[in-house]
């Protein structure tokens, strides 16, 4: 048997079904059946749509892989107030997030206020005066 850690938290499960030949191209809907097993680590989730004929219903202890992906994610604010800036990112991202089935646990949340200045071309930045 496999020692497999025990998770508290489960993101909704997503159809494994293939959609195309590229890497990652799967279905990715809700998945409400998992094809039978075939082994400890070989689940597999469908929608209603890709569903096998001899699928069951998810058990609440199926194997399943999470990931998790650190990233750094920059909204443009709708307010310069911070408190207000802060909670509307944070309410855009779990929404995107959740939309595309995925949790958000958030570590940080930080803010600043500036203006773009545009790039300066070849030849026209600090670094290059007295050059060429």
């Amino acid at each position: 048997m496999v020692d497999l850690p025990n998770l508290v938290e489960r993101p909704p499960l997503r159809c494994f079904a293939f959609r195309g030949a590229a890497l990652g191209a799967v279905c990715g809907d809700r998945a409400v059946w998992m094809g039978p097993p075939r082994g400890a680590l070989e689940s597999s989730f469908f929608c209603d749509r890709h569903r096998p004929k001899d699928a069951l219903p998810i058990a609440d202890d199926a194997v399943f892989r999470r990931v998790t992906l650190d990233v750094e994610v920059r909204f443009a604010a709708a307010s310069l107030i911070e408190t207000t800036a802060r909670v509307d990112a944070l309410a855009r991202l779990e929404a995107a997030v959740h939309a595309a089935g995925g949790r958000l646990s958030v570590g940080r949340v930080t803010s600043i206020v500036g203006r773009l200045r545009a790039q300066a071309g070849p030849g026209q930045g600090t670094a290059d005066k007295g050059k060429g």
